[in-house]
């Protein structure tokens, strides 16, 4: 009987869904596309926590309106009120742009061309363009220039950048630094190699960012690990400067909310 009664019920409300712009259940005057007024059971669950596909968790308000929030913004202390969020792995072909770090307004990852980027989640109103400063270390050789002008394998550089996303490219990938421009860095000399205009093993980038929308900072750290190059531990090629695809990527996103 009790079945019959729902499924009349449903029927019911199905037929002036037209009407009232949504279907309720229990009620005549839905608020939103599914209204039920009562209680909700389900007693078949598959256990999804290790699933990376499934990034969102079922919330409700004191009006029992249901809605979404990211896993990672559930799973921090709110008496620290910092998002992380993190994409630790090994590629030995090249940085993998489906492995992301989200946390706030933005999506971070590591391409195929291991080149660091970065992306909005939500897509804004107007034109945003967002300031941030960059510190680089640069395991490699054919660079000159840095804080002490290391002629050798590598240093610490330091850059202002600037990002503009729009309406149209808010979902598009943007490089977060341009290694393959000449003047963008210069520390970059004519025999610059154009098969290191990316990040190798042993580099490491770090970005901080402040949103000028809602004040938070973020803190993003991008690196690979060393690839080990011979398989003889005693030759002068171990744990050296390696070219090659293979090695750890790490991409890492930290979001302090503003008081």
């Amino acid at each position: 009987m009790k079945k019959a009664y729902l499924i009349l019920t449903i029927n019911l409300s199905i037929l002036s869904a037209a009407q009232t712009g949504g279907v309720g259940i229990n009620t005549q005057n839905p608020e939103r596309t599914l209204h039920i007024q009562g209680d909700m059971r389900s007693t078949i669950f598959q256990n999804k926590g290790n699933d990376s596909l499934y990034e969102d968790l079922i919330i409700s308000n004191s009006s029992g309106n249901i809605d979404k929030q990211p896993k990672s913004s559930v799973f921090q202390s709110p008496t620290q009120q910092v998002e992380t969020d993190r994409n630790i792995y090994y590629n030995t072909t090249s940085g993998d742009i489906n492995k992301i770090a989200k946390c706030g307004k933005f999506t971070f990852a590591i391409n195929n061309s291991n080149i660091p980027v970065m992306k909005l989640n939500v897509q804004p109103s107007s034109n945003i363009t967002y300031n941030y400063g960059l510190r680089r270390l640069e395991r490699r050789t054919n660079l000159t220039g840095g804080h002490s002008a290391n002629t050798g394998d590598g240093d610490y550089y330091y850059n202002n950048k600037t990002i503009t996303f729009t309406s149209t490219n808010w979902d598009t990938y943007q490089k977060i630094f341009d290694w393959a421009n000449p003047g963008s860095d210069s520390a970059h000399s004519p025999s610059y190699p154009s098969g290191e205009q990316h990040l190798l093993n042993n580099d490491f980038l770090k970005l901080h960012l402040i949103d000028p929308e809602t004040g938070d900072f973020y803190k993003i750290v991008f690196s690979r690990m060393i690839n080990q190059k011979s398989s003889d531990v005693n030759t002068a090629t171990y744990n050296l400067k390696n070219t090659s695809n293979a090695g750890m990527r790490v991409v890492l996103c930290e979001r302090y909310y503003k008081q």
